[in-house]
């Protein structure tokens, strides 16, 4: 985060300033850098729609974690989910505990941000446009 301040704030006095932070979802961290230089920060969620929405429901509690198998997972816009329809972190919360962070914390502070940019195909996922 320290590097990234720096380079920011070297390229802030040049002919062509930055005014936005795009960074990756996964380091929310980022927001607060931009905002404290004064730009504003987007994140740029990488995982397709789908996946992010199940992530924010998890990380808001509507998904109970572990999913036990044969579960049915019920989300606002999304087909009925069973327990191979998800991630394995989401089954077995002590598997890959860092992923699951990962995937969690990025919803930490999206909502503060002025953008979102989401990584989606207009065709699959027609319901969300």
């Amino acid at each position: 985060s320290q590097s990234l301040s720096k380079l920011i704030e070297k390229h802030y006095s040049s002919r062509y300033p930055p005014k936005i932070l795009v960074y990756d979802s996964g380091m929310p961290w980022a927001l607060e850098i931009a905002r404290k230089i004064g730009i504003d920060g987007v994140p740029f969620f990488t995982q397709s729609c789908v996946v992010n929405a199940i992530n924010y429901h998890a990380n808001h509690g509507a998904i109970q974690m572990p999913v036990e198998k044969g579960a049915s997972i019920s989300l606002p816009s999304i087909p009925s989910l069973g327990f191979d329809d998800l991630t394995s972190f989401l089954c077995d919360k002590g598997m890959y505990p860092a992923w699951l962070k990962l995937a969690l914390n990025q919803f930490s502070n999206f909502q503060e941000a002025n953008l979102l940019l989401c990584n989606t195909f207009n065709e699959l996922e027609n319901e969300v446009s």
